[in-house]
Formats: C-alpha cells, sequence, structure tokens
C-alpha cells in the first residue's frame, strides 16, 4: 500500500457540517510524488458527497503546515473548510 487516509463522518448532532480526517498516511518509498495531495483531493470530495463544508485534521507538530501548503490549505492553526 503507497498510502491511506480515513474520513470519519459521524458527528455529534450539532456538528452535522463536520468531518474529521483521522489518518492521512504515504509510505516513505511514495512520498514526494504527489501522493498526499491526490489522497486529500480524494477524501475532500466524498466530503462533500455526504455534504460536509469542514474537515478536521489533527497532526504532529510542523507536520500539519506541510500538508495543508501543499494541499492548498491555509497551513496555520485551526480548521480549514473544504470548499468544492
Amino acid at each position: 500500500m503507497a498510502g491511506t487516509v480515513s474520513l470519519r463522518l459521524d458527528q455529534p448532532e450539532d456538528a452535522p457540517h463536520r468531518a474529521d480526517l483521522t489518518e492521512l498516511l504515504v509510505h516513505r518509498d511514495f512520498r514526494g510524488r504527489g501522493l498526499a495531495s491526490r489522497l486529500m483531493a480524494a477524501v475532500e470530495g466524498g466530503a462533500v458527497r455526504a455534504g460536509r463544508t469542514l474537515l478536521v485534521l489533527d497532526t504532529e507538530t510542523g507536520a500539519r503546515r506541510r500538508a495543508c501548503t501543499s494541499a492548498g490549505g491555509g497551513g496555520g492553526p485551526g480548521p480549514s473548510r473544504a470548499t468544492r
């Protein structure tokens, strides 16, 4: 397996617009090839089709900035919005 991403859609009743990205992993042999960006695009599309407009991704220090900046997100603190 080269990479994986998981989307958690089950949320509290007061957050039907939210989805959590619970994993975004790319095997080290496949890094630097744009796979994480393609996985993010796929999971964002699934979230939008499910009616979600807010995606939340918890990461290690420094990793979020790299992942979100590469995927076209803000990379700063706080959640990014799905816009597709």
